[in-house]
């Protein structure tokens, strides 16, 4: 990624299969058995361990489902 561009980034989980989407394209996928639920806190642009995403994030959308890939 280039410092000062804007990307859109989507990731879809439809119950097997995370997908990653970077302006559109499917970047990678991975299987996993599951997500379970939990009242850990959900961090967005913090991964928890300290690494924190410099930068803007705008129009964050969350869904209780997997968008389609025209959806993405």
């Amino acid at each position: 990624m280039t410092p000062g561009e804007w990307y859109h980034i989507a990731s879809t989980f439809d119950g097997t299969t995370i997908r990653c989407h970077l302006n559109g394209i499917e970047t990678d996928t991975n299987q996993i058995s599951a997500i379970m639920s939990s009242n850990a806190r959900l961090f967005i642009g913090h991964d928890g361990w300290g690494n924190i995403f410099n930068g803007t994030i705008v129009e964050l959308k969350m869904y209780n489902r997997a968008l389609s890939v025209d959806e993405v």
